[in-house]
């Protein structure tokens, strides 16, 4: 097992759908992203990780909601890459989540 190690600072991270996570757990080519507004579409392997670890909501992915999954590192480096995945500054993050939090509240 590789060691994990827990970073300083989360890494706040959004896609074209405006789906919000953070990288807060990182080791040497795995990450655990914790997800803010996700429904669960896809399991783990099919997100470029093989094997499970004991951060991630593995178990609990075919009932809907999750927010911990682990994911190469080299994956989501390609996204930011190819412009799918931005990197935003904390204050952005917030400012959509509480966005996203209003929108669901009036919609649901």
């Amino acid at each position: 097992m590789q060691k994990v190690k827990k970073l300083k600072r989360p890494i706040y991270i959004c896609n074209e759908d405006n789906t919000l996570a953070y990288i807060s757990y990182i080791s040497r080519d795995v990450c655990i992203i914790t997800y803010t507004n996700r429904i669960h579409k896809d399991r783990c392997q099919l997100r470029g990780t093989y094997t499970f670890c004991k951060y991630c909501d593995h178990y609990r992915l075919d009932r809907g909601p999750y927010k911990n999954v682990c994911s190469k590192v080299s994956w989501i480096r390609t996204l930011i890459d190819n412009g799918i995945v931005k990197i935003l500054p904390k204050l952005k993050y917030e400012l959509l989540k509480v966005a996203y939090n209003t929108i669901k509240e009036f919609v649901f």
